[in-house]
């Protein structure tokens, strides 16, 4: 037998003992609890993109969910039994998220709906659309959208304003429907937030959204200023493309996310947050400690006790 023919039989060998279910398969989901409409569901995906996004949007949807749960297992699997292999561990990571966060929990983060919005943002968002007047840049448009979210997540704006500054912030991207993209091959996105730690800015940016997304989760708890979350589109040839491509998104964040940009987050942060004699979130010694974590990173998203300099 040649050389040759003794690769494609050890092909075929091999082929024939992943169908066998010879070798291990990785499998990894995510998934996190909320609480809607009187109720605890759960959201399970393959897709962490998917579930990081509907956490981080939660908010302005009134809806409380747990931190995100990624839950890694590797299995035998037999030819054609993936799907089946895999809606099983998205079961088992549902069960173990309902064993992790009690109803208490859920229950405290969700008396945050009752609280009423104070509109002490409006005036200084109004200001801001009213600058923006006449001339449209996405990625103005895009900044000021990202203040409109911040402002609504810790109900700093009513939920008229909120709807008022999108028809705007829609009417804006209309005008640039029409802009021209040079579209080639291959299209990705990528994410980036600009953040202040201990008196320094600092950016981070990545093509997974999840990866942005968690990484805003931990500088909230460090105590960072942190910015709305940045994306912009790009189009190119090659794969081998996507490092320089990463390296540019960074350079143009640094002028997207400037100081200024960074002032202005501040005084959305800077605005007296309604939550503050909220005694039913403070007072959370009930919960275990990976629950008041999760508190903690909730109470930083709305505002609670943020400080600013």
């Amino acid at each position: 037998m040649s050389g040759v023919d003794r690769d494609i039989q050890c092909g075929n060998n091999f082929a024939k003992l992943y169908e066998l279910g010879c070798f291990d398969e990785e499998f990894i989901v995510y998934g996190c609890g909320y609480f809607q409409n009187g109720e605890i569901m759960y959201l399970v995906s393959d897709d962490g993109d998917k579930v990081y996004r509907f956490r981080n949007e939660s908010l302005r949807k009134h809806i409380y969910t747990t931190p995100v749960i990624m839950k890694l297992k590797s299995c035998q699997v037999s030819s054609g039994e993936q799907d089946n292999i895999r809606q099983n561990i998205k079961f088992e990571l549902a069960k173990e998220i309902k064993a992790q966060y009690s109803e208490a929990y859920y229950r405290m983060i969700a008396q945050m709906d009752a609280v009423e919005s104070n509109q002490q943002a409006e005036r200084f968002l109004q200001e801001e659309q009213r600058n923006m007047e006449g001339y449209f840049d996405r990625s103005g448009v895009e900044q000021f959208e990202g203040l409109c979210n911040l402002a609504y997540e810790q109900k700093k704006i009513s939920d008229i304003a909120y709807q008022q500054f999108y028809i705007w912030i829609k009417y804006a991207k209309r005008q640039m429907e029409n802009d021209i993209v040079i579209k080639d091959d291959m299209r990705r996105i990528f994410y980036g937030l600009g953040y202040e730690l201990n008196g320094q800015m600092g950016y981070f940016a990545d093509a997974q959204a999840m990866n942005v997304y968690k990484k805003r989760e931990n500088l909230l708890l460090q105590g960072a200023i942190v910015t709305p979350i940045i994306s912009k589109e790009y189009w190119f040839k090659s794969i081998n493309q996507l490092a320089n491509i990463r390296k540019m998104f960074l350079s143009e964040l640094q002028i997207y996310v400037d100081a200024s940009y960074m002032k202005k987050t501040k005084k959305i942060l800077q605005f007296a947050s309604p939550y503050e004699n909220l005694t039913e979130i403070n007072n959370i010694e009930q919960l275990q400690k990976h629950e008041k974590e999760a508190m903690s990173i909730y109470q930083r998203m709305i505002g609670m006790s943020q400080r600013t300099n």
